[in-house]
């Protein structure tokens, strides 16, 4: 920083650089402030700053972004729109002192926003997915087993994990990888949903995928639980990955066998081989060890009371 005296000259005598940051989030909507100081006093602008002697531009855009939203952004995240003239007729000094602004205005948006936006001491969440682990049948799956993503959707929801690891030292991030789920309301799209349609109809025949596959199937209600207990003690959990599961699995056979004790009436499977998944995990559950650790015991709900639940036999 230049002393007071001297900045005065600079400003009177010769233009200054900065840095304009423009933020948006996925609407579209702009982050402005009012200036409290001349120039451009009680005006809505974008946050920005100068760049000082000395200073690479890469330094500068951290120091300003840290500055200005708390938080240090790479110059990489951002996109250049442009370099442009903002000149007055006076400054913060009096108004028989002009200012010549020469901004490089720079664009960012995405994450970065949604990082600004909530304060440092909030904590986040961030849904994955447990298919990440792979094809893997030698028991409970921890935390630390390696990654292995069977198709395209794993690969995608494991990106966004190593993606979210790039700001766990700025801010309290959890990464769940939350195993099958199930419950009232979602989608017949999905695989028990469809199952209990085919049983409140009284159908006689439904077509599935491969029907030797073992996964967990939990109780939504039990994953929207853990999620509100993970939230409350995510400081416990910054920077890292925690299974969302019970360790229960079931195959597509018991299910049916299930809801059939359950609904007291028989169907008859059909494999259909356009259902048949390329590259299916076999044996798909979890560790709760850290879970826990972490929440404490939860409520569990055993797959029979979900499945009286999703059939409207009981509550």
């Amino acid at each position: 920083m230049l002393p007071t005296d001297i900045f005065k000259i600079v400003v009177d005598n010769a233009p200054l650089f900065a840095i304009d940051l423009v933020v948006v989030n996925e609407s579209d909507e702009l982050l402005v402030g009012k200036r409290l100081n001349a120039p451009a006093k009680d005006w809505w602008f974008v946050p920005g700053g100068r760049v000082f002697k000395n200073e690479h531009i890469s330094d500068a855009f951290r120091r300003i972004s840290d500055n200005e939203l708390g938080m240090q952004c790479l110059l990489e995240q951002a996109r250049l729109l442009g370099v442009f003239d903002h000149i007055y007729d006076d400054s913060v000094f009096d108004s028989t002192i002009s200012t010549h602004y020469i901004n490089a205005v720079k664009k960012v948006s995405g994450l970065a926003f949604c990082l600004y936006l909530f304060c440092s001491s909030v904590s986040f969440l961030t849904y994955l997915n447990s298919g990440i682990y792979g094809n893997r049948s030698e028991g409970s799956i921890g935390e630390d087993a390696f990654p292995n993503p069977a198709n395209d959707y794993a690969v995608s929801k494991y990106s966004m994990e190593l993606m979210g690891k790039l700001w766990s030292n700025t801010l309290p991030i959890t990464f769940t990888r939350p195993f099958n789920y199930t419950g009232v309301g979602q989608s017949s799209d999905f695989l028990i949903p469809k199952i209990i349609d085919h049983f409140k109809a009284k159908r006689s025949i439904i077509e599935l995928g491969n029907l030797d596959v073992w996964r967990e199937f939990n109780d939504v209600r039990f994953i929207a639980d853990s999620y509100v207990k993970l939230i409350e003690q995510a400081s416990l959990l910054s920077g890292q990955a925690v299974n969302i599961c019970t360790g229960k699995a079931y195959s597509l056979r018991e299910v049916i066998a299930l809801c059939e004790e359950i609904s007291n009436h028989k169907i008859e499977l059909h494999v259909n081989p356009q259902f048949v998944r390329a590259n299916e995990v076999s044996v798909l559950k979890g560790s709760k060890k850290l879970l826990e650790q972490t929440i404490g015991s939860n409520t569990e709900y055993d797959l029979r009371q979900t499945l009286k639940w999703m059939l409207g036999i009981e509550k």
